[in-house]
């Protein structure tokens, strides 16, 4: 049957962060358990699409994308954010904040109450808490009192891409706070999900661009006023991927992106300064500072091109 040979090939592509044996056995073990009970209900399904096993530079991403398709082959939309790659890839917002009193540092943030309660509509298992936190942080950095360039302040009449959007919550606030185009950039298999995620909200998908393609997304931007965020995903790619967004990125009216310091073992402080040299923009770079911080971001920074 082939849905047990898409579940197999998952639980063989190994997705486990551990070093160690047995924290990568238990990972991926407990993948295939709740990979198996989220999907098992529609194993009898033809699938509509199958896709091409494209690889990618990075040994990660390659196992990553195994789950991705297994994920689109055989999960229902409600289910989707309580698959294993999900919570490893794009999973912040499942963060257990139940106990923490939203009202000591939320600031009565009108949009992201409201984009909260959609979420939690559509999918129940949800916290609230941890959704709001999660969105109010993306919607935080559009409004950087840190950050003064003219084209920041303008930002509601810029187009705006996001590279590696996870599962495109970020369009919610986009649509509310920009009055341009969406631009999305990720792998085929995300944007799918992404495109099941999003399209019982009022056709937000139709005010998306989705691309997977570099060369066809260039010529898409060409002559268009944008700016280009990315939340951790762009300096998770390895240096030749970055690489191909040069032009992108010397064209944009800036550029923001939150990382970590350090990526297999590229330094990406270093890297933003040299990039900064290559496409001709000054380097900004603020720390990221959020209420309820988890203690590894504490190293991370926004990185800010103009």
């Amino acid at each position: 049957m082939i849905y047990f040979k898409y579940l197999i090939k998952a639980f063989l592509s190994n997705i486990s962060p551990n070093k160690s044996f047995l924290g990568t056995l238990y990972v991926n073990l407990k993948a295939l358990i709740l990979n198996f009970k989220y999907s098992i209900k529609n194993s009898h399904i033809k699938l509509s699409k199958i896709y091409k096993e494209k690889k990618s530079n990075s040994v990660f991403w390659n196992n990553a994308l195994f789950h991705l398709r297994f994920i689109n082959y055989y999960y229902d939309r409600y289910d989707i954010l309580r698959a294993p790659i999900i919570k490893i890839i794009a999973g912040g917002f499942l963060r257990d904040l139940s106990k923490i009193d939203i009202n000591h540092y939320k600031k009565n943030n009108i949009i992201i109450e409201d984009i909260t309660r959609k979420l939690i509509s559509d999918f129940n298992y949800l916290n609230y808490n941890s959704v709001y936190d999660w969105l109010d942080q993306y919607y935080e950095s559009l409004i950087n009192k840190d950050v003064s360039f003219e084209s920041y302040k303008n930002i509601k009449n810029l187009s705006v891409l996001e590279i590696g959007p996870g599962l495109g919550f970020n369009a919610l606030i986009y649509e509310k706070v920009l009055d341009k185009e969406i631009y999305f950039f990720d792998f085929e298999e995300v944007l799918d999900i992404q495109k099941k995620i999003l399209n019982k909200f009022n056709g937000l998908t139709k005010k998306i661009n989705f691309f997977s393609d570099i060369k066809l997304l260039k010529e898409k931007l060409r002559n268009k006023n944008y700016f280009i965020t990315s939340y951790w995903a762009f300096t998770e790619f390895t240096l030749d991927d970055r690489n191909k967004f040069l032009e992108i990125i010397k064209n944009s009216q800036f550029s923001m992106f939150l990382s970590n310091s350090e990526f297999e073992n590229v330094s990406n402080e270093l890297f933003f300064y040299e990039l900064s040299k290559k496409v001709n923009k000054n380097l900004l770079i603020i720390p990221f500072k959020k209420t309820n911080q988890r203690g590894f971001t504490k190293r991370h920074n926004y990185y800010i091109l103009n």
